[in-house]
Parts: C-alpha cells; sequence; structure tokens
C-alpha cells in the first residue's frame, strides 16, 4: 500500500493549538480545541491515527448537526472533527478503537462535497449520510458490548445508519467515494477521558493533504515593540520541534530587519505538540503602511517546517507577501439621520484590550473630541472622523473611522394656495428630506396618504394638512388650501306639483359676479333672474345657465313634473234595501294611471280603496269618492244612494201536525203586499194568499217559503217548518189475565219512532216499566212479578225534535 496515496490519517495528535502543552499522561484536553469545530477539523494523514486523550465539550459552535439528529448539544458532548478529502475514487472503511474497551464512542460522517466553510448549520445537517448511535461500553457495565468496544465502517455490513438506539449494530457500510469527494467525521465519547484510536488501512480510496501554508501575518505596535514583532498563522498545524527558536527559518530580504528569534504558542512541555501560530521577534521596525514578503529558508535546525505527517511540508523559498496594519481597530457607529436640533451621541468603540485615546475631527459642534461617546449637534449634513491610538504608543499606531450623519431640514410645498374654478384634480408636491414619513389629511379627497407626492381631489374648499415624521423626532406639519370658487347652487330639487300651482326655485350663493339664463321661458315670471317663480300647465325640465366672466358657466337642471288634477263622475241609483251594485265612476283624465282611491263616505261600501267596489242599499245616503294624484293632487265626486223600502214579511212559528190532520198556514206582512206566493205550492189549498191549508199523509218535516213583492218591486221572503208525526192510538185500560185479549198494553203506531222513550210509574213515583224505541208492550209485570190492579202513570217521548212528550194513566184490571 502506498502511504502518500491510500486515505491518510493522523499519525501524531494535535495537543492544542492555542494552549499551553499538556503532559502525555494527562487524560483530557481543555475545552474549545480548532479540531473541535467542523471547520477546523484536523486533516488526515496516514493510515493510522492514536490519542490517549479525550476532548471535553463540543467546541465553540454548539449543535452543528442538531437540526437533522434531534439530540440536541449532548450529541456533541466531547467531540473532535476530522476532514477525508479524496484523490481517487475507492472504498473507505475504519476501525475505531477505545483506549478503555468500556467507553461509548460514537461517529457521524457526513459528506461536504459541495459545501463551504463557514457551514450552514441547515445544510451540515442535510448533509449526513450515516451516523452511528452505539454503546460500546454496554452503557457503563463493566464488559464491552463488542469485541474491545470497536465500530466504524466495513465491507461485509449492509446498514447505511443505524438511527436511534444505544445497543445498534457496531459497523456500518462502507462509503463508496469518487475523486474530489469530502468528507467530515465526527467522533464523541460519552462515557471515559480515555483516547482512542483509527486504523484506515483496508481502505482502497486514494486521499490527498492539503498543502501546509501561511494563512496570515500580522506586524505587532505596542509600547515594547513598536512593529518589531510579528505573529505568522498557519493553514495547518506545524510541529514545534521543527521551528528553529533563532527565527533562521524566515528572512525578509536584504536592506530589512532581520528575524532575530522565534517562539510558538503552546511549544514548550510536551514532545510532539503543534501550534497554528507563531511570534516572531525583529532586530528593527517596520514601517506603517509598507509592504513585505516573509521568505520561508532552511534553518539552523537543517529543516524548514514539519507539518502533521513528520515531513518538510513547506518547501525552501515558499513566501508570503503581507502589509503592516494597524493594530488597533475602531467603530465609529453605523451612519445615522437625526433632525434639525436633536443632539445626538456618538459612541466610538476599539477593538483592543489597552487603554486607548481618542480624537475626533468636525469638532466644532462636538462637546469633547478627546472621549468615545460626545455629544454632537450638527446643523447640515456632517461626517465625523475618529482617530483611536494606545495610551503611550507611537503615533503611528492609531487607526481612523467616520460616521455619516444626515441632518433632516424638513420639507416645503412646491404648490401655493390656489383658488379653483370648480372641483378638478390637482397635483401636490413636495421638497425636502425624503427620510421622513409624509402623512397627508384629510385622506377622503386624496390619492394616497402618504409620500412627497399627491393628487387632490377636493369637492369644496379644503385645508390640506402635511404632517413629516421621523424617529426620535418632533413631527412638522405645513398645510395649503385649495379654495373652489363657490357656484350658486341650485337648490329646487327635482318636484311633482299639482297643475296650477307655482314653484319658486332658490338658488344659493350671494355673489354679484354672476349672470342667471332659465330656459324655456315660458310659464316664468321673468328668466333672467336668480330665483323666478314658475306655474307650468304641463311637465317642463328647466336650465340654468350660471355665468361667470373668470371662471365660464355652470350648467344646472330641474324637473317640475305636473300632475292633473281629476274630475270624477258618479251615477246616483235607486234600489231596494239589500241590494248590492258594482259602482262604476268615471276619472278623467284616463290617461293617468297613478291614482289612488279613497271612499270616505257610505256605510255599505266593500273595497274602499279600489275604483269599482261593491255598494249595499241599506239606507238612503251620500256616498263621496277621493281621487288624488301621487303628488297629492286630488278631487272629490259625490252620488245620492235611494234605498228603497222592502216588505216585512213573516211566515209564521214552525209547526206540527199529526198525519191526515190539516194545517193552516198563516203568513204576515207589512206593509200588505200586492203579490204573495207560498212554494212549493203543492199540498196547499191556496198558494197565492197570506192563509192556506195544507193535508199531510206522511211523516216528515215540510219546509214552506213564503215570497211578497210591494209596489216598489221589492221583495222579501220567510220560511216555515212543519213536523207531522205518525198517529198514536194509546188505551187508557188493559187486563194482564192470560185469557187472549187485551193481555198487554199495547200503543198502535209507536213502532214509527225508534228513539221513542216509555215509562210507567206507580201511583208512588216508582218506575215498573221502561222501554226505548217499545221493542215490547207492558205486559203488567215488573220485575217478572205481576203488578197488582190499580192506576199507573205513563210518559212518553218520541225522541223527534220539537215533539212535546205525551202522558196520561193507564189502568190495570185483572
Amino acid at each position: 500500500m502506498k502511504s502518500n496515496f491510500y486515505i491518510k490519517v493522523l499519525c501524531l495528535f494535535l495537543l492544542g493549538y492555542s494552549y499551553p502543552a499538556i503532559a502525555l499522561h494527562a487524560q483530557t484536553l481543555l475545552p474549545n480545541q480548532p479540531e473541535q469545530d467542523a471547520c477546523t477539523a484536523i486533516t488526515l494523514c496516514g493510515n493510522t491515527f492514536y490519542t490517549p486523550f479525550s476532548y471535553i465539550g463540543a467546541g465553540k459552535i454548539r449543535t452543528e448537526i442538531d437540526t437533522y439528529l434531534k439530540l440536541g448539544e449532548d450529541y456533541e458532548r466531547n467531540s473532535v472533527w476530522f476532514r477525508i478529502k479524496v484523490a481517487s475514487a475507492g472504498k473507505i472503511v475504519f476501525t475505531l478503537k477505545p483506549v478503555n474497551p468500556i467507553e461509548d464512542y460514537d461517529f457521524t460522517v457526513i459528506d461536504v462535497t459541495d459545501l463551504e466553510c463557514p457551514y450552514d448549520k441547515r445544510a451540515l445537517a442535510d448533509a449526513i449520510i450515516r451516523y452511528n448511535l452505539n454503546c460500546n461500553g454496554n452503557c457503563n457495565d463493566d464488559q464491552p458490548l463488542y469485541p474491545e468496544g470497536k465500530i466504524g465502517l466495513d465491507y461485509n455490513s449492509t446498514l447505511k445508519l443505524v438511527p436511534s438506539g444505544t445497543k445498534g449494530d457496531p459497523f456500518l457500510q462502507y462509503i463508496d467515494a469518487k475523486a474530489g469527494d469530502e468528507f467530515l467525521m465526527m467522533i464523541n465519547n460519552f462515557t471515559g477521558a480515555s483516547g482512542f484510536s483509527l486504523d484506515f488501512s483496508a481502505s482502497t480510496a486514494i486521499f490527498k493533504n492539503d498543502d501546509l501554508r501561511i494563512d496570515k501575518i500580522e506586524a505587532v505596535c505596542s509600547a515594547a515593540a513598536n512593529y518589531t514583532t510579528m505573529k505568522v498563522l498557519f493553514n495547518l498545524p506545524v510541529l514545534c520541534k521543527s521551528i528553529a527558536p533563532d527565527g533562521s527559518d524566515f528572512t525578509l530580504g536584504s536592506g530589512y530587519p532581520n528575524v532575530i528569534a522565534a517562539n510558538g504558542t503552546n511549544c514548550s512541555g510536551a514532545e510532539g505538540a503543534y501550534i497554528h501560530e507563531l511570534t516572531l521577534t525583529l532586530d528593527g521596525p517596520l514601517k506603517l503602511g509598507d509592504s513585505y514578503n516573509l521568505q520561508v529558508k532552511q534553518g539552523s535546525d537543517a529543516n524548514t517546517f514539519y507539518g502533521i505527517c513528520n515531513g518538510s511540508d513547506i518547501p525552501v523559498g515558499y513566501n508570503k507577501n503581507f502589509t503592516i496594519t494597524l493594530p488597533v481597530l475602531v467603530n465609529a457607529g453605523k451612519d445615522t439621520t437625526v433632525c434639525l436640533g436633536n443632539p445626538l451621541q456618538l459612541n466610538a468603540t476599539a477593538s483592543t484590550d489597552v487603554a486607548v485615546r481618542f480624537r475626533w475631527q468636525a469638532s466644532g459642534d462636538l462637546s469633547d473630541i478627546t472621549i468615545a461617546n460626545p455629544i454632537a449637534k450638527p446643523t447640515k449634513d456632517t461626517q465625523y472622523i475618529v482617530t483611536v491610538a494606545p495610551t503611550g504608543i507611537p503615533a503611528v499606531c492609531h487607526h481612523k473611522d467616520t460616521i455619516k450623519v444626515r441632518v433632516l431640514q424638513g420639507f416645503n410645498f412646491v404648490n401655493k394656495d390656489s383658488l379653483l374654478c370648480r372641483p378638478d384634480h390637482v397635483p401636490l408636491l413636495l421638497s425636502g428630506d425624503s427620510e421622513f414619513t409624509y402623512t397627508w389629511s384629510p385622506k377622503a379627497s386624496l390619492d394616497t396618504e402618504t409620500g412627497m407626492s399627491n393628487i387632490a381631489y377636493p369637492q369644496a374648499s379644503t385645508t390640506y394638512t402635511v404632517t413629516a415624521s421621523f424617529p426620535g423626532c418632533k413631527d412638522l406639519s405645513k398645510s395649503i388650501n385649495l379654495a373652489i370658487k363657490e357656484w350658486p347652487k341650485l337648490l329646487t330639487n327635482d318636484t311633482v306639483i299639482c297643475k296650477a300651482q307655482s314653484v319658486p326655485f332658490k338658488v344659493s350663493g350671494n355673489e354679484s359676479d354672476f349672470q342667471f339664463l332659465w330656459q324655456p321661458a315660458v310659464y316664468l315670471n321673468n328668466n333672467t333672474v336668480k330665483e323666478p317663480v314658475t306655474t307650468p300647465d304641463t311637465t317642463t325640465r328647466y336650465t340654468l345657465k350660471t355665468t361667470s366672466a373668470a371662471c365660464g358657466d355652470s350648467i344646472q337642471t330641474v324637473l317640475i313634473n305636473v300632475e292633473p288634477v281629476p274630475e270624477i263622475s258618479i251615477e246616483s241609483l235607486t234600489q231596494c234595501v239589500g241590494n248590492i251594485v258594482k259602482l262604476d265612476p268615471t276619472v278623467t283624465p284616463v290617461w293617468y294611471q297613478k291614482y289612488r282611491y279613497s271612499w270616505e263616505e257610505g256605510v255599505s261600501i266593500k273595497g274602499s280603496n279600489i275604483l269599482t267596489p261593491s255598494y249595499q242599499f241599506r239606507i238612503d245616503e251620500n256616498i263621496r269618492l277621493r281621487v288624488s294624484t301621487e303628488a297629492g293632487c286630488y278631487s272629490y265626486g259625490s252620488a245620492l244612494m235611494t234605498a228603497l223600502k222592502a216588505p216585512v214579511i213573516d211566515a209564521g212559528k214552525d209547526i206540527s201536525a199529526k198525519i191526515n190532520e190539516p194545517v193552516v198556514l198563516n203568513g204576515s206582512s207589512d206593509p200588505t203586499g200586492s203579490i204573495f206566493e207560498w212554494q212549493p205550492s203543492a199540498g196547499l189549498n191556496n198558494p197565492s194568499s197570506l192563509s192556506t191549508t195544507a193535508l199531510f199523509s206522511a211523516p216528515g218535516t215540510y219546509k214552506y217559503v213564503l215570497y211578497v213583492k210591494n209596489d216598489n218591486g221589492c221583495t222579501a221572503k220567510d220560511s216555515v217548518s212543519i213536523t207531522v208525526y205518525q198517529a198514536l192510538h194509546i188505551p187508557n185500560a188493559f187486563s194482564p189475565n192470560n185469557d187472549g185479549i187485551n193481555d198487554v198494553w199495547h200503543i198502535a203506531g209507536l213502532a214509527a219512532y225508534p228513539m221513542a222513550r216509555v215509562q210507567v210509574f206507580s201511583r208512588w213515583g216508582q218506575v215498573v216499566f221502561e222501554s226505548r224505541g217499545y221493542a215490547k208492550p207492558w205486559d203488567g209485570t215488573s220485575n217478572s212479578k205481576p203488578m197488582p190492579i190499580g192506576t199507573y202513570y205513563y210518559v212518553i217521548d218520541l225522541g223527534e225534535k220539537g215533539q212535546e212528550k205525551l202522558s196520561g194513566s193507564i189502568t190495570l184490571i185483572r
């Protein structure tokens, strides 16, 4: 296997980039090591990696992959990041083995081929391709769950991930990598303080390293060293033991200060320590603003520098250009805006831990030019410059920054107060500071409520007010007046009048510079005055033209609708009392279709709101009809209704009679009528006389109607009912002695009355016999016992309406 081309794993462990060296027997590193964040991950080289130390915490950037896993910051507990870059396609497998096999180590592999630092957390979380959550230490038991606690990737597993649980499979499937792929691997330790080893020797993918280079050079300006020290920052770890302390690994070239010492932070103490930052000491100062070229050469230790793979990774002749910049940075604050007259407190901040001095320019309106936060009272747009230098340091060690203050002066109307001849749209413009928020009112007749331009649509003289607002400033308000010439307004609305009525026109205003002309002139008393009077015969539309020398003409119209006064004709009628007729008045003009009708007199009118109601004659009376139009034009029409008296007729009371018994029908009339007639006439001896006789041969109810007609031709009628009953033969004695003669009390004819009720009483009022319908005659017994000889009493109810009960006595003989 070619160790320079196959996946290379960091063969010596980085003890700390910017912390004191830690002895080899130590179990944990200080927190927040650079490799604990994804962007400063350790680049792997070689085929194995080993560290006896454990990491503490999750680095400076917390929960870098929590968006995906939703496990919280705890998932990155005691974590470290590694970077793998693939130069040639192949498979990636590895074995992670804890120093202490019962410790719980986990790993996550992320494909970051298309991502760049600084990584967006969401993008980093979405790039996860596999992760493993195993409990190598059998969840803190004293025996490892897997042999030697090993986990990783191999050629046998088909799992892409172990998504949850602490006792998942220890190995996942290999990664099939392509050339150009780049991966991040995070390893964490949940349970202990021991280190771990990585073994990539079974991988076939070829890996490429990043070249060791100088990322940045900073010159230092301080009280003790006026640009006589430099800080060199490397992109990858540099082995401390490969640095020549006398600075002979570097040169600035002939004619420039010499490098006389090199000191790497954290390079004292542990063997095999690495650094990212190196401090160089010069035998003379550098100049502020000049550019230099730092070159790498073979130092007194016979090498340049060794990188993480213990090789001379920076060649002789490598160089890096740099410019002397200020050691102290100052921030004058963000550019801001204030209103005229408002004070402003400036607030400069210096990015340094040493004492500094401030000095401001444009000092005329500043309260103190030597402090960080003076009070400014600018009257116009002003740029303030602040210079900051460390106290006691040469003046060359300074920095400047500026802040621009915009001073809002206010605004004005571009337009002036105006007089408009009539309502119109008027563009309104403002000049002034656009930073204000401009609010217009009244908004009802404006195109918009805000902005520096607007369009007004005044329908009457209006004063428009604009208020300029800005946070922290007092509102400014200004107004403009748009007056509209008050034209005379025709106040008379379209009107409906009755014929012969007059209408005085009303027009507003008292202006003397207007001329008036009314058309048509017909019906007007004067068509050139402001408010004439019209008495039109017909509906007329009038036009008023108002003329002003300065503003032209105005045209207004009004419609005078003339309604007719109706004429009414009603025919007087004579009828018998009780007669009903349909009234049929005549209303002219007939062309008007919107009349309203009201019969105001007459006690017998049915339908008082229609033209042709029904009328019943009862008494002599005058009836009156009111006909009106929608405008209230009305008139009355009347007629005399004469009611002829009808005769009073009485056919007599209802009569009850027996079969074949003559019945006299005796009617009466007031006054005596001239013609009488009974109907029906059958069975009557004289049907044309008030009195007549009838004879009935069958029982039943018979109804007769008596008609009468007087000399006026008025008629009347009345009726009478005759109820004819079957004749009864009631014996007054019987002898129930079983001799076959009069043994029962038999009432002849009673069978014709099925609803009849017969009761027989003793002389003491005791019921001795009772029969419904007379189902059988009385046999002289009561409760099957013969009754004694004597007199008994009976009551017979025939059950017919109008028929009186029959009663009498009967003698029982033996």
